[in-house]
């Protein structure tokens, strides 16, 4: 199993780059390997995440929801051999593993329920007057994850963020960068290129 460097669409795997993710109960297991990251793959995903976000922002959340259901129908459907590859990685239990990549699609489904919040402007009136509130894409986030639940708190960063209409530049953790890197590749496929970039390392 490999991570890769995901940039506008295309990975990027390097044999001298590559680093090891070992089993921690079991150091003799290679779980999988990784490619580790430099300062000029960052700028080309932030370059990548800048050039997407400007149609991807343009598009209602409403159709930006309805490509983050495709996505959670498709990460769903490898979630019980992910559960174990995280486990493999982590060494949580697979009950927790299980639980952690099963939040993957429920998160984008969480969000993708919230579309219409988006897309319609929230209006107040009083006797002070009238307000008018207009939600608006703030740009490319970068999103640094924790390896204690990689997929799980990944999702709840990236799925309100694409949803806004923010593209994403996603750093793994080193420690357990296989399952998540393994969804976001799914998550990537579903969208248009550069807007989900993944830089592990």
């Amino acid at each position: 199993m490999h991570a890769p460097i995901l940039i506008n669409g295309e990975t990027i795997l390097d044999s001298d780059r590559l680093r090891e993710v070992r089993n921690p109960a079991n150091h003799n297991e290679l779980v999988g390997q990784f490619m580790s990251g430099e300062p000029a793959d960052a700028d080309a995903a932030v370059a990548a995440a800048n050039s997407a976000h400007r149609h991807w922002s343009s598009t209602t959340a409403a159709e930006r929801a309805e490509l983050l259901l495709s996505a959670a129908a498709e990460i769903e459907e490898n979630n019980a051999e992910r559960a174990e590859l995280l486990t493999r990685e982590h060494g949580k239990p697979l009950p927790e593993a299980s639980h952690d990549v099963g939040g993957a699609p429920k998160i984008l489904r969480y969000y993708a329920d919230l579309a219409e919040r988006f897309d319609e402007p929230h209006v107040t009136e009083d006797d002070l007057g009238r307000i008018v509130r207009r939600l608006h894409p703030m740009g490319p986030m970068a999103i640094i994850v924790p390896w204690n639940a990689p997929v799980y708190l990944a999702y709840l960063m990236i799925a309100p963020a694409l949803l806004a209409g923010n593209s994403v530049v996603v750093k793994p953790p080193s420690y357990t960068p296989l399952a998540l890197s393994d969804t976001l590749a799914v998550l990537a496929s579903q969208l248009p290129d550069g807007v989900v970039n993944v830089v592990p390392g």
